[in-house]
This record gives structure tokens, C-alpha cells and sequence, in this order.
């Protein structure tokens, strides 16, 4: 696992992504930051947001 993941407890992002919890668990993702550029991507994070289900914490 890479030094950056095991920082800060995992609760830190490495540079250039973002984390992202999901449901009623908050399952916590990282999530490159490229990532937002893609239409599909980007349709689904706005989904979520609608639902109530995503919380996005930027870093």
C-alpha cells in the first residue's frame, strides 16, 4: 500500500484525490480527482448528491 494511504490514518487523501462517502454505512472511497472529468462520472456524483446518499470531502 502506498506511504501516502497511511498517513493521517487513512483519514487524509493523497494529493490529486478526493474521498468520498456512500449509503447509510458512509463506505469511504478515494477517488482520483480526474475523475470529474468524465461526463458519465460526473452525472452519477450528481445523482447521489440528490439522493442524500454521497457526502464528498475535499482535500
Amino acid at each position: 500500500m502506498p506511504k501516502q494511504f497511511q498517513q493521517n490514518d487513512g483519514r487524509r487523501a493523497p494529493k490529486g484525490h478526493f474521498i468520498v462517502y456512500v449509503g447509510e454505512e458512509l463506505r469511504r472511497f478515494i477517488v482520483p480527482l480526474s475523475y470529474l472529468k468524465n461526463p458519465t462520472f460526473s452525472q452519477l456524483l450528481d445523482k447521489l448528491l440528490k439522493s442524500m446518499v454521497l457526502i464528498v470531502v475535499y482535500y
